[in-house]
């Protein structure tokens, strides 16, 4: 009974799998997005929205995130602290942690810094460096 039962999960997992795409994954050469600050956190939704976190305080968005360093434009968020995480469960909510305390939350991610808005959810450095929504409500 457990040999049969072994066959049948193989058979249903081996269905349930998706086929493996036709072309390999291929990586492109680096590009600088937004000067010499270093990414800390990026977050893609969807091929048309990336955010990614910066050292130096600043989202940095693309709606054509493949297009090469002009498809990015950077948003001055905050100047006392850089960004830790960044998590958009969809392209009409995103949420980003600096190193301070902030919470930042878009509905519209690519409206420049005045799209943001801030919470403070602790005192001072040190607190969360991650960031993850796994749904809008949550």
């Amino acid at each position: 009974m457990i040999a049969v039962l072994v066959v049948s999960l193989g058979l249903l997992v081996a269905w349930a799998v998706p086929a493996v795409a036709d072309s390999p994954l291929t990586w492109s050469a680096p590009v600088t997005i937004d000067g010499s600050a270093f990414v800390y956190g990026v977050s893609c939704p969807a091929a048309s929205l990336c955010v990614a976190g910066t050292n130096t305080g600043d989202l940095v968005t693309s709606s054509e995130p493949t297009s090469g360093a002009g498809g990015w434009t950077p948003a001055n968020i905050t100047k006392t602290f850089g960004f830790a995480g960044v998590s958009c469960v969809s392209t009409a909510l995103c949420v980003a942690l600096d190193g301070g305390g902030e919470i930042v939350t878009a509905t519209e991610p690519t409206g420049g810094a005045g799209a943001w808005s801030s919470a403070n959810i602790t005192e001072g450095a040190g607190g969360p460096r991650t960031v993850s929504c796994p749904s809008p409500s949550l």
